[in-house]
């Protein structure tokens, strides 16, 4: 547990780091609660209006562009996808590390492709890939999971790069 407590303690610094950055555009943002599983790192809003934003973190230790896609976990992208069932949109948003020891990032918007996934039918979407166990160790016995992958779409995604994101 020692080691997923790591990569929480990195996900909330850099999201952290990203929200201060930005602060003039949302109105509130908040991590879960450290101690209970809920699904989901943390929401936002951008006004007292709309509803909470929900998100997901991760942080990849390789450049922004080093593959053309990004994995999603399938049982992660349906937790998600129970939360836009609620009407509540629901971001992806992936930390990547630069040779410099910064972070760029690219947050994905899953509310529009839980939809589009749905669409085209859970058989087109989902992926069998062979993968640790437990993402968090390294040195873990392989097992099949079933991903999604997600490549960047300038249209409902955006990246944020050379802000100097840092973890210490």
């Amino acid at each position: 547990m020692k080691k997923l407590a790591y990569y929480e303690k990195r996900e909330r610094a850099l999201g952290q780091q990203f929200f201060d950055t930005f602060s003039e555009k949302f109105f509130a943002y908040n991590f879960t609660n450290k101690n209970s599983f809920k699904g989901y790192d943390g929401t936002f809003l951008v006004n007292e209006i709309d509803p909470s934003t929900f998100f997901e973190i991760k942080v990849r230790d390789f450049p922004l562009n080093t593959y053309p896609d990004y994995i999603l976990e399938a049982k992660k992208a349906n937790t998600l996808s129970k939360i836009t069932n609620k009407g509540f949109p629901v971001k992806y948003m992936n930390f990547f590390k630069n040779e410099n020891g910064t972070y760029d990032l690219i947050v994905f918007d899953l509310t529009y492709r839980i939809q589009l996934w749905r669409e085209q039918g859970i058989e087109r979407v989902i992926q069998k890939k062979w993968m640790n166990a437990e993402t968090f160790r390294s040195r873990n016995a392989k097992c099949e999971k079933e991903v999604i992958m997600i490549a960047f779409d300038q249209e409902i995604d955006t990246k944020f790069q050379g802000f100097g994101w840092y973890l210490n």
